[in-house]
C-alpha cells in the first residue's frame, strides 16, 4: 500500500467517522425540538431603530412672512 492511498484511506476515515457521529445530532429528536424551539422565541420587534410607519404631519415654516 503506497503512502497516497494511506492518506486516502485516512481521509475517508475521518469524513465517515465525523458522519457518524454528526447525523444522529442533527436528525434526533432533541435537535428538531431544540431548532423548533429557537425559531419560535426569537424577537418579534424589528432590530431596526427607525419607525415602522412614518405619520404626514404638518409643521409650521420657520420662514418669517
Amino acid at each position: 500500500m503506497s503512502l497516497d492511498h494511506l492518506g486516502w484511506l485516512l481521509v475517508a476515515g475521518i469524513v465517515l467517522a465525523t458522519a457518524s457521529w454528526a447525523l444522529p445530532h442533527l436528525f434526533s429528536r432533541e435537535a428538531r425540538l431544540g431548532r423548533r424551539r429557537r425559531r419560535n422565541h426569537c424577537r418579534l420587534e424589528p432590530r431596526d431603530q427607525h419607525p415602522m410607519v412614518k405619520l404626514s404631519v404638518r409643521t409650521r415654516s420657520k420662514a418669517k412672512r
